[in-house]
Formats: C-alpha cells, sequence, structure tokens
C-alpha cells in the first residue's frame, strides 16, 4: 500500500513495483489504465496521472481478495477503483482508452526507471512529463504563470512577493527550518531594511509546514522537539499552522536523514502604492 501524496499514481506506482521487483527479484511491470481513475471533473490523462491526494491510496492487492477488500470499502462507504494490473512483463505502461499514453521497459534488471527516458515514450501527442533536470523550464513555471510574480524564489534571498491582483494585494511568502526564520524578512520589511521594496508593512496570517525525518526510532526525540518549538513560536507570535504534512522513514541503508523541518509563512503586505 502506498500514498498518492508525492507525485500522485505516477510515483505511487513505480515505487510499489519497484518494491516488489527488489523483494520477489522477478521482472515486474505494471499496466496502468488511466480512464479508470476516478476524479470529481474532467482531466486529460497527464493530470489524471500526476494528481497529488493525500486522502487517496494504493493498494496491490491479489485477485483472490480483491473480494475482501472491495467489502471493507463497502462498508465504510470509500470510493474506490481498479486502475491497473502488476504483470511480469518488466515495463511500465499507462493506457488512456486503449491509447497508449506511456511505455517504457526498465532499464536494469532488478533497477528503476531512469531519467534518461528515450525521447519518444509518451503517444499519441500526450502532453510529455517534465524531466526533472530541465532547471530552466523548473525555475520558469512556478514563478511565470499568471504573471503574479514580483520577486520570484530563485532569485536571491528567502522570500518571495506575488501579486494576488483580484484583491489588490501583494504577500510575502517566506521559508526556513523555524518561525523565526519565517520572520527574518517579515522583520526587515517592518523595520525598512528592506530599502528596495517599498511597503508599509508585512503581517503574517498562516504557516504550512512539511516535517520531514528518518526512522522515527533514531528521530522521535527530535520530532518531539522540533513540534513543541513551533507550537510555542506559533503562539507567542500568534500565527497559526494551516497545513502541512509530515515524513516519517526517509532513509537510505537504513541510515536516517537528519531532521528537516521546512516551514513557509505567508504575510499580507501593506502598501502606499504599487510597484510599476
Amino acid at each position: 500500500m502506498q500514498d498518492m501524496g508525492a507525485g500522485g499514481l505516477l510515483c505511487s506506482s513505480l515505487e510499489l513495483v519497484q518494491r516488489g521487483r527488489e523483494k520477489t527479484k522477478q521482472n515486474l511491470g505494471c499496466t496502468l489504465f488511466v480512464d479508470k481513475i476516478p476524479t470529481k471533473y474532467e482531466m486529460d490523462p497527464c493530470d489524471r496521472i500526476i494528481s497529488e491526494s493525500q486522502e487517496r491510496m494504493l493498494l496491490v492487492v491479489k485477485k483472490e481478495y480483491v473480494g475482501d477488500v472491495f467489502a471493507v470499502f463497502e462498508k465504510w462507504d470509500l470510493e474506490y477503483s481498479v486502475v491497473g494490473n502488476v504483470d511480469n512483463t518488466g515495463t511500465y505502461k499507462i493506457i488512456n482508452k486503449d491509447k497508449k499514453v506511456l511505455y517504457e521497459e526498465y532499464m536494469y534488471k532488478f533497477g528503476t526507471i531512469t531519467e534518461d527516458w528515450p525521447e519518444n515514450r509518451l503517444k499519441d501527442d500526450y502532453p510529455v512529463i517534465a524531466k526533472a533536470n530541465n532547471k530552466k523550464l523548473w525555475e520558469q513555471y512556478d514563478t511565470t504563470i499568471g504573471c503574479r510574480t514580483i520577486k520570484g524564489p530563485q532569485q536571491e534571498k528567502a522570500f518571495a512577493i506575488l501579486d494576488i491582483y483580484e484583491i489588490n494585494k501583494h504577500i510575502l511568502i517566506t521559508w526556513g527550518s523555524s518561525v523565526e526564520e519565517c520572520l527574518k524578512y517579515v522583520n526587515l520589511i517592518n523595520n525598512k531594511e528592506l530599502n528596495e521594496y517599498n511597503y508599509e508593512n508585512a503581517e503574517p496570517k498562516a504557516i504550512v509546514n512539511c516535517l520531514n525525518f528518518g526512522n522515527p526510532v533514531d528521530t522521535m526525540g527530535d520530532f518531539s522537539d522540533i513540534i513543541d518549538n513551533i507550537t510555542k513560536d506559533c503562539i507567542r507570535y500568534n500565527i497559526p499552522i494551516v497545513g502541512g504534512n509530515v515524513s516519517l522513514y526517509n532513509a537510505t541503508d537504513n541510515v536516517s536523514i537528519k531532521p528537516t523541518p521546512i516551514l513557509l509563512m505567508v504575510s499580507i503586505l501593506s502598501f502606499h502604492y504599487f510597484l510599476i
């Protein structure tokens, strides 16, 4: 079983099949039927396969137990759908209404699909899923779509400014490993030390978090301390946590990562005039 909170069905299915390959030493593959994925509104195949949701889970179930699993879902009024099959083809396939969207062989017998996929991996003119190593495209995506960005995150200093023109407001987005780090540029604006920006005031409104830790046996003490510190600072500055996630078991060869809390704070900016 795998949650679909990061990378949607694309990443969760790859991770499940890879674990199966490592455990069974078989040349496992899978076929996903993108048109079978439940949605609340019409989505194109690429969006369906990468759509993220913490509430959805992907399960691999033996055929003889499918009925038992479905009975549990129905008891608790949970929506479900068969979206694919695991096989011994050693290939990863995505099908949409009998048309191939993606077809890729595993590069190594018991390895993973690499970043160096052939350029013809997508069929029928569906949108190409961008490679993570395309730095220019990655930098352009979040900071220019919608023409809202006044100061982007790829520029110097750990803050961004966006124009929310629908309500005639600018917002300040800051990030760091603690509430105090997020407040750094809020305080610089309020103390008029960021002279290149003509804002009168920055008022923190909310924080979301991404708390990443290793194996619980190694990190529960750090986890408890970090939660306590965040809670104390949020109460002190009267800033609510409105969302976030916790990721545990981040380890390689059973060596845990260092605790890596990431906080993102949103503040409303006050100004006398718009920058041109």
